[in-house]
């Protein structure tokens, strides 16, 4: 079993880590029995994830794997078992998250994410249009990250992002308002706002074009609660004041 995704991420910048995921080899039945003992959510079983309810949390055991067509733009319709960790990070979303680390403490990393993590830098792997082509919730979780961590995006990324922003339209409302609320609470909000404040204008066409005495307002925002009413604002017709 390895570690994968942004717990590894968080613990080599020193940051607080809420949720673990682990990569495990086994199948999911095979994973299943070997934690019978404990109480199990199967409900993702079909895609290789197991539930373990361990000293009162869950943890998500997904077994190796590489992701079918997205045919929703959300939700690969097959999966395929893997038997090695490097082929399942081939599926994720940036560089930075598409980390594993073993009992050990051992890292793998065949894309570079801790040089970008060095260069404070969020970057697609791979080819990054195809990466937001296959989940379009990535481009929201693009303007998210770089809010919380205070990373740039590395420009092809970007460039892919914005120009495949409205995709995001199609997902449901409770997506996006989780990712906006993570937006607006994000530590770097001030910095992050000028550079992927457009990637909502997928929702929200308006955002395409913010006038840039209102970018400076949002540079001057603090708190969520105002940062989210000049988004609300910003997202408006009209002309801003």
């Amino acid at each position: 079993g390895w570690l994968v995704g942004g717990c590894v991420r968080d613990r080599l910048l020193g940051r607080p880590v809420h949720d673990y995921d682990i990569a495990v080899s086994c199948p999911p039945a095979r994973t299943a029995a070997l934690f019978s003992s404990h109480e199990l959510v199967l409900a993702g079983a079909a895609h290789g994830t197991v539930g373990v309810v361990a000293g009162g949390r869950l943890l998500e055991l997904t077994t190796f794997r590489a992701d079918g067509a997205y045919r929703d733009r959300r939700h690969p319709e097959q999966v395929a078992f893997l038997p090695d960790i490097d082929g399942d990070l081939a599926r994720r979303d940036f560089t930075v998250n598409a980390m594993a680390m073993d009992r050990r403490g051992r890292i793998r990393d065949p894309y570079g994410g801790r040089k970008d993590l060095k260069a404070r830098l969020l970057r697609a792997v791979g080819e990054p249009e195809r990466r937001f082509s296959e989940d379009a919730l990535r481009i929201l979780r693009l303007a998210r990250f770089a809010a919380k961590l205070g990373f740039s995006v590395e420009g092809e990324t970007l460039a892919a992002a914005l120009r495949l922003r409205r995709e995001t339209a199609a997902l449901s409302a409770e997506r996006i308002t989780a990712e906006v609320a993570g937006f607006v609470d994000g530590e770097y909000f001030s910095r992050a706002a000028g550079e992927t404040l457009g990637l909502f204008a997928g929702v929200w066409p308006a955002l395409a074009e913010v006038p840039s005495e209102m970018l400076a307002a949002f540079a001057r925002a603090e708190g969520s609660d105002s940062r989210l009413l000049l988004m609300a604002r910003a997202a408006s017709p009209g002309d801003w004041p």
